[in-house]
């Protein structure tokens, strides 16, 4: 066991209900620690000993917006990365209106499929519900205009990922049409991201992260299982990427 496994990361999630137990296995799977608080009368303690903080707009309310907030400014004032998942922003203005806010107070990563970060920067966005729409924006140029816009890192997530930072775009191909058909696949990149978050070389593990969900589909999809089961193998080989890894340094 190295160090890093020894002093896994805390990673606080406000995450959707939908989703929150297979972000949390992802993270742990990565070698984080999730802590899913929604009460922020604990926050300024929880910011005292988090490595990172997830925001993601799924099932948004209004209470749950007002979390979200809480969290932001708590790990902002700790000096914590924050990751953004802008979850549906081409479904509403509600969900558009809200990742504003979020981006204009300052988070370190966003990410969205290529219809929710086209709605952010304003542009004609066919999103279907959460799912993205039949987008013809490259994902590279889209991820490239929202870090200028935002200054923040930014990841555009799909058949084909693209990671963006104000010096650098990076591309990461492969994975598994079946990343995109089941549910939660985003969210769970965001908890990755989020871990990510927490090394020195912020922008190459992101890219990393990335790249482990599609060879995790890759592998995963070789086993004839239903949708749920398909989610549980993929965290399961994600684990195996981590650990791997881990062994050779």
């Amino acid at each position: 066991m190295n160090n890093r496994q020894r002093n896994a990361p805390l990673i606080h999630c406000v995450t959707s209900p939908v989703t929150m137990k297979l972000v949390a296995d992802g993270i742990v799977a990565v070698g984080g620690r999730p802590l899913m608080s929604m009460e922020p009368a604990e926050f300024e303690e929880v910011y005292r000993i988090a490595q990172a903080c997830y925001l993601n707009l799924g099932m948004t309310t209004s209470e749950r917006f007002a979390v979200m907030q809480a969290a932001q400014n708590a790990a902002l004032q700790a000096g914590v990365p924050i990751v953004l998942d802008a979850v549906g922003t081409a479904l509403s203005e509600v969900r558009k209106t809200r990742a504003d806010t979020i981006l204009a107070a300052g988070v370190s990563v966003l990410h969205g499929n290529v219809s929710e970060v086209a709605a952010l920067l304003g542009l004609p966005a066919e999103g279907r519900g959460v799912d993205a729409g039949r987008m013809s924006y490259p994902p590279a140029e889209i991820a490239q205009r929202a870090c200028e816009t935002f200054g923040c890192m930014t990841v555009v997530s799909g058949a084909v990922d693209a990671v963006a930072t104000q010096a650098a775009t990076a591309v990461v191909e492969g994975g598994s049409p079946r990343l995109g058909n089941a549910v939660g696949m985003g969210c769970l990149l965001s908890g990755l991201l989020a871990v990510a978050l927490t090394y020195e070389n912020r922008q190459e593990r992101v890219v990393a992260m990335c790249d482990w969900l599609k060879r995790a589909g890759e592998v995963a999809q070789q086993k004839d299982v239903g949708e749920g089961y398909f989610a549980a193998e993929v965290v399961s080989v994600l684990g195996r990427i981590y650990q791997a890894e881990c062994e050779r340094k």
